[in-house]
């Protein structure tokens, strides 16, 4: 399920050249999050904790996998006055019961 953010080469004398593919930059805060997407019968809603932010996306840790593409409602009243409708763009596991997961938002802000 994770996929990589940026390019990682290596050179003629074995040095390592890491090219970043993410067109904003981030920033790190770590604040409360919500989340929620449409479960099989039911509207789930979930807490992490956000790792950084961009204009485009974010990054945060919480405590069940998300799948690639799957579309979520991020809030975090730290941050916005509203939910931000998102899509996830990969997951990996960190521990037994830790994620981080990243996701694009699918609208602008103003």
């Amino acid at each position: 399920m994770a996929t990589t953010h940026s390019n990682v080469l290596l050179e003629k004398g074995g040095n390592f050249i890491v090219r970043e593919k993410r067109i904003n930059k981030r920033k790190q805060i770590t604040v409360p999050v919500t989340y929620a997407y449409h479960g099989k019968q039911k509207i789930v809603v979930k807490h992490g904790t956000t790792f950084d932010l961009s204009e485009s996306g974010m990054c945060f840790y919480t405590d069940r996998p998300l799948h690639e593409g799957l579309n979520v409602q991020v809030h975090s009243l730290h941050i916005w006055d509203y939910p931000r409708a998102s899509t996830v763009r990969w997951c990996c596991m960190k521990n037994v019961s830790l994620y981080k997961v990243g996701v694009s938002f699918r609208e602008k802000t103003a």
